[in-house]
């Protein structure tokens, strides 16, 4: 959790700086002139443009990263969650080292401590929707609902094969020993 809000901050600086170049740009027609309300394309330059529109798009992808990763980090212990408790009540858990053994009481503790993990990350979203929203004066609620909207498809795929291969590695029959033994390595013989 510690690390998440390190890496938040560190981000923030990106988007605290590339906004400053923003403001910047956009400081030098003071608000009550006239031409403050006309076109960019009349108050600019075509570089200027070009150099404003690159700027913004810089502070509209990090915000959309910034969110996008901190909606990952609540959606995917959900996900887990569920995995887990479909797993437990199924046959072929036997051949999950992590639930072989473990009584219904120890799931829902195990459920309880990763949900609880899912709500700290949801205080982290709401926390960085907040933050986002006082320095950039637009939701990035609204970003974060573009994003999963236009590229759900690449979102959800790379999902969905991460949670797939996470869940793939402590299989017994695919070689997983976290006992570090490896007694399916040594034969008779070897001993």
């Amino acid at each position: 959790m510690a690390l998440d809000f390190l890496h938040f901050w560190v981000s923030m600086f990106d988007v605290i700086e590339a906004l400053n170049e923003v403001k910047i740009l956009m400081a030098k027609i003071p608000r009550t002139h006239p031409i403050a309300q006309e076109r960019l394309e009349t108050i600019f330059s075509s570089k200027q443009r070009a150099l404003f529109i690159h700027k913004s798009a810089r502070v509209l992808f990090i915000t959309e990263y910034l969110v996008l990763i901190e909606y990952v980090e609540v959606v995917l212990p959900i996900v887990y969650s569920a995995h887990q408790v479909i797993l437990y009540n199924m046959p072929n858990r036997a051949f999950y080292p992590a639930l072989a053994e473990v009584s219904r009481a120890e799931l829902v503790s195990s459920v309880k401590n990763v949900l609880v993990y899912s709500s700290l990350e949801f205080v982290s979203l709401i926390l960085a929707l907040v933050v986002l929203k006082r320095m950039l004066r637009f939701s990035t609620l609204h970003q974060l609902a573009f994003v999963l909207e236009t590229q759900a498809s690449m979102v959800q795929s790379k999902l969905t094969t991460l949670f797939v291969y996470v869940m793939q590695v402590p299989l017994t029959h695919l070689g997983a020993d976290f006992t570090f033994k490896f007694a399916w390595i040594h034969t008779d013989d070897d001993q």
